[in-house]
């Protein structure tokens, strides 16, 4: 190559966490599925990062591998989750955003409580505990 071509980069996605959204657009995705399997596993999980790390973007691909799992799913095929991700089940997913509904960022934490507990309660029915 000499000095005057240029290499075209893949764009980088900024602000859209939706999972099929960045695969459909052919952006860069950095892919870091593997480590779905191992959080699905877990009872409880609680999520802690600073803005712009993407928590959305990965409750965005849970969603997806739980409403259409991983095998026969095009939006997995090449990632790492594809192989590592067993149950061949679907199951019915809740999503809420509050940051769709109402267009702001929400700071409240009463607001933050409420929505872990009542997605705590949810997971209690789905695992049957209730």
């Amino acid at each position: 190559m000499s000095a005057t071509e240029q290499v075209k980069l893949q764009e980088i996605t900024i602000g859209n966490s939706d999972f099929k959204d960045v695969i459909d657009s052919g952006t860069l995705f950095v892919d870091k599925t593997a480590h779905l399997a191992d959080l699905a596993k877990k009872k409880k999980v609680f999520f802690v990062r600073p803005r712009r790390l993407g928590k959305s973007m990965m409750l965005s691909m849970l969603k997806e591998l739980f409403t259409h799992g991983a095998k026969n799913n095009r939006y997995f095929n090449g990632l790492a989750v594809q192989s590592l991700w067993a149950d061949p089940n679907c199951y019915p997913v809740i999503s809420v955003s509050l940051y769709e509904k109402l267009g702001v960022s929400i700071n409240c934490w009463k607001i933050r409580q409420l929505a872990l507990v009542i997605y705590c309660c949810w997971l209690d029915v789905i695992m049957g505990k209730n």
